[in-house]
């Protein structure tokens, strides 16, 4: 297939520090245009990110990328932004090296340790600040994706009924030809938090 995923220009201006930190600057999550390789590293240029590619190939697992075309991907291009004050971004490009084509694009958002994240408000405690923010991250994603795709295709979280190691998922899947699977870990026990997102047509 040769047209491809150039997924939201949004998504990778929102991490970016510029970014708004309540949302999206542009509604417009998802375009539906080809994206490059060279697109993706102009983009990733003009956001000063850092680049932090890996020298050996980073797999995905079929449960977050089935590849049905069995495309041959490329050690994914991977960057790092800031979005002051609570993340760190990374954001992998994966593509193919017969056309440069972008096929998926994977996002991880991980607390950027300051004094900023932990600051003192509301009287919470250091967890219940670190989970506020993930949380309100999390249904930031949602919300932003259900106005562009509508209601997600599955969701099942596991939060608010385990005890400590949890994964809420939300899927919108090949949902007017796009696929997006976002992702929550976590631990109630612990401080540890991540938001994944994968997106990709296929």
């Amino acid at each position: 297939m040769k047209k491809l995923i150039k997924i939201f220009i949004i998504f990778l201006v929102f991490c970016s520090c510029s970014t708004v930190k309540s949302g999206f600057k542009n509604p417009v999550l998802f375009v539906d245009t080809n994206l490059s390789l060279q697109e993706a590293l102009n983009i990733e240029k003009g956001n000063k990110a850092k680049d932090v590619s890996p020298d050996y190939f980073v797999g995905l697992g079929e449960s977050i990328y089935p590849n049905i075309n069995n495309y041959k991907l490329e050690i994914p291009k991977s960057f790092s932004r800031i979005e002051k004050p609570n993340f760190i971004c990374q954001v992998d490009y994966y593509y193919t090296k017969v056309d440069s084509s972008v096929k998926v694009i994977l996002y991880e958002w991980s607390n950027l340790s300051n004094d900023d994240f932990f600051e003192q408000r509301e009287n919470l405690t250091k967890e219940e600040r670190i989970y506020s923010k993930f949380r309100e991250k999390f249904e930031v994603l949602i919300r932003s994706i259900e106005n562009e795709l509508g209601p997600p295709t599955s969701i099942n979280l596991e939060s608010k009924s385990q005890l400590t190691d949890f994964r809420d998922d939300v899927h919108w899947q090949n949902t007017k030809n796009k696929n997006v699977y976002l992702f929550m870990f976590g631990n109630n026990n612990q401080t540890y938090r991540q938001i994944r997102m994968v997106i990709y047509k296929k």
